[in-house]
């Protein structure tokens, strides 16, 4: 938590003023001041926030104050309305957003006291503030939204979640819930069967825990999570999820921590394992790179640079096939842009590049399968590779996905490396570079090389679901290399 020191010495400073001030006031006035209504609360607080919480957090010049909301619930269920504030910071050198800080502030209704201050990495504000109608406030809790910022600090309010502000013992308690899971203060006695199951969480967003059925918000378990089933509630409920009636009811599950704790969750979001889909566990994680030592190439074109959370910081521009060094690459493979095809979906990759390391989106970087030293008949001598790129293969983890795979075929000489062309399709606008297909339907493999008059011929051999084949890949340099293909025979 951010600013803790500073907000120690807050809290007992303002304590003490606050403290202070009524016993000063106790001697000049009569009567003491009057916190039983919504505006001289707000006042208070306003005057606090502009003269102590800005002298003190604001005094480094760095960061200034972007919005200040509040809230008057009656928190600690004394009959008078308590006070809340959010006040959102802002990074004065770039505008960027830096943090949210929430008071809480206990009525006595002759006395206001400060209790309580608390700092989040989110941008969370009170529901009331967006809201045109008049708000019917839960008795005993504050309705919140709250704005996770990018790498940059930049907030995109339409991804807003539901949250809660709650006051235990004199402390603030944050917690964010589901869409729709909304707050239910109803907290009967409940009864537990026992029971022993494991189930995995489906809810995209997480599936947030409680302390009781219905309580208090105290984390969020992540997608695809397993869940260990150790009770079940007699307590049912429904959740509308984008007009989706998900029915459940409260189970008991344990936490995994050394205190064997158990918490409740709802479970209309708990699934069987084979339930879940794998491409959201992958988007719902964080890369991890996996070390690797192989040689490749990356095709001509203009490349983006992602750092090791795979967030844009640069870009590279290549003329021409170029060789590098491949140092590692994300363990699973994953979108380059959201809502991208599967089959599209491609390892980004560390590739030494100038000296440096960059990591690249898979794509357009090949590595090397397969490279023979050729000589041709004049003495020349150059290197046939076959190159393999990151996206999805046939068979993936998933297993058979219907995704076109292949290899790309190069021929390095005069130190360059060269696609070969189809000959055939001489005056086309649209020249046909050979691969080596090995998708769901059919593959090819190369069985054996030889050179006859500087042409270098392959012996291909092919396999489709219904049948085999074969041909000869005649290579040639001709205006660059070129290639045309022989003696296909196929059988049923």
């Amino acid at each position: 938590m951010k600013l803790v020191v500073k907000y120690l010495w807050l809290a007992v400073v303002c304590f003490s003023m606050l403290k202070c001030e009524t016993k000063s006031n106790d001697k000049k006035e009569t009567v003491k001041k009057n916190f039983k209504d919504k505006a001289s609360i707000k006042k208070e607080m306003t005057q606090f926030i502009e003269k102590e919480f800005s002298s003190t957090f604001l005094s480094d010049q760095k960061v200034t104050i972007k919005s200040k909301d509040y809230a008057t619930i009656d928190l600690n269920k004394n009959g008078f309305l308590d006070g809340i504030a959010f006040v959102s910071l802002l990074n004065k050198s770039d505008n960027s957003f830096k943090e949210t800080v929430i008071l809480y502030w206990e009525n006595k209704g002759d006395e206001l006291i400060y209790k309580d201050i608390q700092s989040f990495d989110g941008y969370i504000y009170p529901e009331e503030r967006i809201s045109n109608e008049e708000v019917t406030w839960n008795e005993h809790i504050v309705f919140t939204y709250e704005v996770k910022p990018d790498s940059f600090g930049r907030l995109d309010l339409s991804r807003a979640k539901e949250g809660s502000v709650d006051v235990k013992e004199g402390t603030l308690s944050y917690g964010v819930f589901l869409k729709d899971d909304t707050f239910d203060e109803t907290r009967n006695g409940y009864s537990i069967a026992e029971h022993d199951e494991y189930k995995c969480v489906s809810a995209e967003s997480g599936l947030i825990y409680r302390d009781v059925p219905n309580g208090r918000a105290l984390g969020k378990f992540v997608y695809g999570e397993e869940l260990h089933i150790t009770g079940v509630t007699d307590m049912k409920k429904t959740v509308d999820d984008d007009g989706e009636k998900i029915k459940g009811e409260w189970v008991e599950v344990e936490l995994n921590t050394d205190k064997a704790e158990k918490v409740f969750v709802f479970s209309g979001y708990l699934v069987e394992r084979n339930e879940l889909s794998y491409q959201i566990i992958i988007l719902n994680s964080p890369a991890v790179f996996e070390s690797t030592y192989e040689k490749g190439v990356v095709l001509p074109g203009k490349h983006v640079v992602y750092d090791k959370e795979l967030q844009a910081i640069s870009s590279i521009t290549l003329q021409d096939i170029t060789e590098v060094t491949i140092l590692g690459k994300t363990k699973n493979k994953r979108p380059q842009i959201k809502e991208q095809e599967y089959c599209k979906w491609s390892n980004y990759v560390s590739v030494k590049y100038q000296g440096k390391e960059v990591i690249l989106f898979g794509n357009d970087v090949l590595k090397f399968s397969a490279d023979l030293s050729i000589t041709l008949d004049k003495g020349e001598r150059v290197l046939f590779v076959q190159a393999d790129n990151y996206t999805v293969e046939s068979a993936d983890e998933m297993g058979l996905t219907g995704c076109d795979d292949y290899s790309e075929i190069f021929i390095k000489s005069d130190n360059n490396y060269h696609h070969i062309y189809n000959i055939e399709n001489k005056g086309e606008k649209e020249v046909e570079k050979k691969i080596f297909i090995h998708d769901d339907g059919m593959s090819e493999r190369l069985s054996k090389i030889k050179v006859k008059n500087d042409t270098i011929q392959i012996s291909m051999k092919q396999s489709f679901q219904e049948g085999k084949g074969s041909y000869t890949l005649n290579v040639f340099r001709k205006d660059g290399w070129k290639y045309i293909e022989t003696d296909k025979k196929r059988e049923y």
